[in-house]
């Protein structure tokens, strides 16, 4: 008779591996779930590249919230940028939004790397839903949150095509 050992080296090491993402990213898909259906008031706000703009749109619309810093940012965003220059989705639903670096941080990064969208100041948005971790990005209706998404997803980018041209 064969015995089987109830924990190995590989039970353990998943174990540890499910254990620290849980821990780490657990407040945060909690945080996200919390958020859901929050409703946004649309106000007047900075694109840092065309002047004011009205954020958000009553139409779907979707925001990445991002830092020059921060390397799945930028892979997100090059992956917006393939699916608006492809016409997947139109530049005027994504906006981006970055609190945490200063104007002229902003305005150089945004500088070297031209994405089609439009890059906003909302400092507000970013505190009414706890976001603490880069990229998120919310998805939205009619001023209200319908997906709010922390992380590199590579089922997220199709999500938010399929979500952002689908007709209500």
């Amino acid at each position: 008779m064969i015995k089987k050992k109830l924990f190995n080296v590989n039970s353990f090491i998943t174990l540890a591996i499910l254990t620290f993402v849980i821990f780490t990213q657990g407040p945060v898909w909690l945080s996200n779930f919390k958020h859901e259906s929050t409703k946004l008031t649309i106000k007047e706000h900075l694109d840092y590249i065309n002047g004011p703009v009205s954020f958000p749109s009553n139409k779907r619309s979707m925001v990445i919230f991002w830092s020059s810093t921060c390397a799945p940012c930028k892979l997100e965003m090059w992956r917006l940028k393939r699916a608006v220059d492809s016409g997947d989705i139109k530049k005027e639903q994504v906006y981006a939004i970055n609190t945490y670096e200063n104007t002229r941080e902003i305005r150089k990064f945004i500088t070297k790397n031209p994405y089609p969208f439009q890059f906003i100041s909302n400092e507000d948005i970013t505190r009414s839903l706890s976001i603490v971790a880069t990229p998120t990005i919310a998805l939205l209706e009619n001023n209200k949150i319908t997906r709010l998404s922390t992380g590199l997803s590579f089922i997220g980018l199709w999500y938010a095509q399929f979500y952002l041209n689908e007709t209500i």
